[in-house]
């Protein structure tokens, strides 16, 4: 049987970015304060196109008053060319603003939520065309905690401290009335900091972060559940059993439901601290240490999991490099994305990554002799993305290279599965971007090919996926050409 594959012109490109992008100045230059000491955000949407937020203060007669708006532009290329720069909060001309969040829907909407003068937290909305007015969300007096994520039905939680609890807000992302918001703390207890949080299948939060023990007069890490049917968060569970002064800083989960946290030994004094994989399962009744990842970094970090299981961990190596640590095989690598010297510093990153596992960060420079700020923007392709599937090979499928392979007109592609299974062969574009369910059935054990005339193929790499009972199993390139 004959299936004709329908693409889409591509960028041609023969071989992935397995190295950072030049660093992209995306800040004017200006003068003193240029953009404050807020991190900058940074979103990409399920077409590819990259958002990037920061904060630039106003200039004022007076050298002890900044009133600060937020900056926006935004890539089609995937960060090699960018739109003029827009003031996206008009509305804001004598406020001090920090701590920009920014997350995508399954619609395309940007949602953007940031604070001002530590205080009242505020959302906007872009829906492609502009902007929705500034709305507030909640009151909040602790300028640091802040956290915005999007769950698969398009319901975003916001995360605050304030000021030594933490409280959080969700809204529905297709209601109208941007003030909308339910808030609600989190737990009594004082003395509480969320760090970070992620969902499940069933869009129930799991979230970690840092809580002082009067017991043991020092910080451990803790973590806490979201029933989504429910619609309220279970008890405090408080990580006491580690010895050290200690937080959790970042969370994921697996493929497999299991969940994965850096928590962090070191009260951050020095940076002389170590971070260490965590994990804990539904069948487990501690949190297990499984691995050391590394060692004198800032606190503050982002983890974030590919569709191949494999970890990824960016952060701030203070005075010396912003830090790219992976997992690879049963191995940590870590790589510098871009190396400091005795001018400049750097803030922690802000990461986006999309469906191809490709990364976006945005970072904030800082010039130390006068603290003149600019911002900066940088990617690079994930090794363990997808090119790279062939140390994910599974244990009732194999996925074979087409042939020929370059190929001209026709190829063929073959797999084995080792049982009767439902099957899906899925062809995406170099962006990532779904062309064609090539298909989708169930199948018997043995052997299977299918032949390919592509003779309406636009020249270029394309990828072709297997998928076993619902489960991404392997990734392959090919490549064509006319």
């Amino acid at each position: 049987m004959k299936y004709i594959l329908f693409i889409f012109m591509i960028t041609i490109s023969l071989s992935a970015q397995y190295e950072w992008s030049t660093p992209v100045q995306l800040s004017e230059d200006g003068n003193y304060p240029v953009t404050t000491n807020s991190s900058p955000a940074i979103t990409v949407d399920n077409n590819g196109v990259i958002y990037a937020f920061w904060v630039r203060g106003i200039e004022t007669a007076d050298p002890y008053q900044w009133n600060d708006h937020i900056e926006f532009r935004k890539s089609y290329d995937g960060g090699l060319t960018w739109t003029e720069t827009e003031n996206i909060t008009p509305e804001n001309t004598e406020s001090r603003l920090y701590r920009i969040n920014a997350a995508c829907d399954t619609q395309n909407n940007i949602h953007i939520i940031y604070k001002a003068e530590s205080t009242m937290t505020y959302y906007k909305k872009y829906n492609g065309i502009g902007w929705s007015n500034q709305a507030e969300v909640y009151y909040c007096n602790n300028g640091t905690g802040l956290k915005l994520k999007i769950d698969s039905k398009d319901r975003i939680y916001a995360i605050m401290w304030s000021p030594t609890q933490t409280y959080y807000a969700y809204h529905d992302a297709s209601d109208p009335i941007m003030s909308n918001w339910t808030v609600a703390c989190i737990s009594a207890y004082e003395n509480m900091y969320m760090k970070d949080f992620t969902f499940d299948a069933d869009d129930n939060i799991h979230a970690v972060g840092s809580y002082y023990s009067l017991e043991l007069s020092s910080y451990r890490p803790f973590y806490m559940k979201y029933d989504r049917n429910r619609e309220r968060w279970g008890t405090m569970h408080l990580m006491d059993y580690i010895s050290e002064y200690s937080q959790a800083t970042a969370i994921v989960l697996t493929n497999e439901n299991i969940l994965q946290a850096i928590i962090t030994y070191g009260d951050n004094s020095g940076y002389d601290n170590t971070n260490y994989l965590y994990e804990f399962s539904p069948s487990d009744s501690i949190w297990q240490n499984k691995d050391v990842i590394n060692s004198n970094t800032n606190v503050a970090k982002q983890m974030i999991i590919d569709q191949w299981g494999r970890l990824h961990i960016f952060e701030t190596i203070p005075y010396e490099c912003l830090l790219y640590t992976y997992r690879k095989d049963s191995l940590w690598e870590a790589e510098s994305i871009i190396s400091t010297d005795s001018i400049f510093n750097f803030s922690s990153p802000y990461i986006a990554f999309d469906k191809t596992d490709k990364f976006y960060t945005v970072y904030r420079k800082t010039r130390m002799e006068d603290n003149y700020n600019y911002i900066y923007f940088q990617s690079r392709q994930a090794e363990a993305g997808i090119e790279n599937s062939e140390l994910t090979l599974p244990v009732t499928a194999t996925l074979y290279q087409n042939y020929p392979n370059p190929f001209n007109n026709e190829t063929e592609i073959s797999f084995y599965l080792e049982e009767t299974a439902e099957i899906e062969l899925i062809v995406y574009n170099s962006k990532g971007e779904q062309v064609e369910s090539v298909i989708k059935q169930k199948m018997s054990k043995g052997v299977h090919s299918i032949n390919y005339c592509a003779s309406k193929l636009n020249s270029g790499v394309y990828y072709y996926q297997l998928t076993v009972n619902g489960k991404i199993v392997q990734t392959k390139s090919m490549l064509y050409l006319k």
